[in-house]
């Protein structure tokens, strides 16, 4: 089989994805936001340590990683661009046909980017399906975090574009800790300061034993899916 050189290799990982920042967050004025890859990182580690046993997990990280190459090429398209759907999903697959023929057609890196690529899009397997939900709550973690860092930022539109779209019960069980963080520290402003009960939602689920998880250690022993908010709190 054909092994890609190292030009080819360093033309199909392309800076863009690197420097792009996210559309939806430049447009909403968040200070210094993530960029393309950032955000496709730590789906890859959300996918590592929230995945159940009964995924492949590796396929999961995977995914995470290559979900997004097209935007290495096109950016990253989202509504407010004014593309159709349609559109959208051509451009992206000349994309991904473009950055094959950087690898070589023949190679095995070039059939698993775009074998894994269409898996994501279709939503055709039960790994692809988790993957699109981390992908939503990558975003509302996100969008809660620059909430606390930016004073006066109100995300709500971006909660509301992922509500009621989860699949999967780590989505939705994900998804509902987030939401109840943020309703914490709206209360807490409000209200004024009180105990941090937001730590406390994740550490009542993390897991028997684990009300003290302060390490790595005991998030990667917690039960999924409350090991990914262990972890990013310890992170």
């Amino acid at each position: 089989m054909y092994r890609p050189n190292a030009e080819t290799s360093m033309s199909a990982t392309h800076p863009s994805n690197m420097t792009t920042k996210r559309t939806g967050w430049v447009i909403r004025g968040v200070s210094a936001p993530e960029s393309i890859a950032d955000h496709m990182y730590r789906m890859g580690m959300m996918s590592l340590v929230a995945s159940g046993s009964e995924l492949d997990q590796a396929r999961c990280v995977k995914m995470s990683i290559v979900h997004d190459v097209a935007e290495a090429i096109v950016g990253d398209i989202t509504p407010h661009c004014k593309v159709s759907p349609e559109e959208k999903k051509r451009l992206e697959a000349d994309a991904v046909a473009q950055i094959q023929s950087m690898l070589g057609l023949d190679t095995r890196a070039a059939q698993e980017v775009s074998e894994l690529w269409r898996e994501y899009e279709a939503a055709a397997s039960p790994e692809a399906q988790f993957v699109k939900d981390m992908d939503k709550i990558e975003m509302i973690l996100q969008a809660y975090e620059y909430e606390g860092l930016q004073q006066g930022l109100n995300l709500q539109e971006f909660y509301d574009g992922t509500a009621g779209r989860f699949k999967t019960e780590a989505g939705k069980a994900l998804a509902a800790e987030v939401l109840a963080r943020r309703q914490v520290r709206r209360a807490s402003a409000v209200e004024g300061p009180g105990p941090a009960a937001a730590p406390e939602l994740m550490l009542r689920r993390a897991g028997e034993g684990s009300a003290r998880a302060h390490s790595v250690h005991h998030c990667l022993a917690a039960p999924a899916p409350w090991r990914l908010t262990c972890w990013l709190d310890v992170c």
